[in-house]
C-alpha cells in the first residue's frame, strides 16, 4: 500500500469516527452511552430521544460512509482503495477513538458506503430491510436479513464488477453480523425487544 492510499484510509477512518449520535444526544443533555444498549447508533438514539433525532443520526452516520468513498472516486483512486476507505469509515464508526473505542453497529454507515460503491445493492438491502421490519418489528433482525441479502447480491451480481468491491462488501456484511452478536443471542432466547 502506498502513502496516498494509506492517507485515504486514515481520512475515512477519522471521518467515520465522528460520533454524531453521541454529540446529538449531548445537545439534548443525554449521555447516550448510558441509555438503552449504550450504542451511539440511530436505533438507540431513536429509543432515547425519539424518531426525529434517530433519523438525523441515521442520515449523519450514512454520510460518514458515503463521503469518503465519493471523494475517493472523485480522486480516481483504485476500486480496492475505495472499498478499503469504506471499510475504514465503518471501523471508525464502530470503534470510535474519542469514546474509548465504543461505537455503533455498522448498519447506517455501511448503507452509506454501499450507496457510493454499488447503489443497486444498497437499494436492494433497503428493500429487504423494510419488508423484514414490517414482518418482525425488530430493527436488529431486519438489519441482519438485509446484510444477508446484500451479501448474496455482492456474490451473485452477474455484472463485471471489480473483485475488490465484491469482497469489500462481503467483509462489510460479515462485520455487520458480528456487531450484532448480542442481538442474535437475544433473538435466540426470545428477549430481543421490538422497536
Amino acid at each position: 500500500m502506498d502513502g496516498k492510499s494509506a492517507l485515504w484510509i486514515l481520512f475515512a477512518y477519522l471521518l467515520g469516527s465522528l460520533p454524531s449520535g453521541f454529540v446529538l444526544a449531548r445537545v439534548w443533555g443525554v449521555d447516550i452511552l448510558r441509555q438503552g444498549s449504550g450504542n451511539i447508533g440511530a436505533t438507540n438514539v431513536m429509543r432515547a430521544l425519539g424518531k426525529k433525532a434517530g433519523f438525523v443520526v441515521l442520515l449523519l452516520d450514512s454520510l460518514k460512509g458515503t463521503l469518503p468513498v465519493v471523494l475517493a472516486q472523485a480522486a480516481a483512486v483504485s476500486p480496492s482503495v475505495q472499498a478499503s476507505a469504506g471499510l475504514a469509515a465503518v471501523a471508525g464508526h464502530c470503534f470510535c477513538p474519542w469514546l474509548r473505542f465504543r461505537g455503533g453497529k455498522a448498519v447506517a454507515t455501511s448503507l452509506g458506503v454501499l450507496l457510493a460503491l454499488r447503489p443497486a445493492w444498497a437499494l436492494w438491502g433497503l428493500g429487504v430491510f423494510a419488508i423484514a421490519y414490517v414482518l418482525c418489528k425488530r430493527v436488529s433482525l431486519a438489519s441482519l436479513t438485509a446484510a444477508a441479502a446484500v451479501f448474496l447480491a455482492a456474490w451473485l451480481d452477474p455484472q463485471d464488477i471489480p473483485l475488490s468491491l465484491r469482497w469489500g462488501t462481503v467483509v462489510l456484511m460479515i462485520f455487520v453480523v458480528l456487531r450484532h452478536g448480542d442481538n442474535i443471542r437475544r433473538l435466540q432466547s426470545g428477549k430481543e425487544p421490538t422497536t
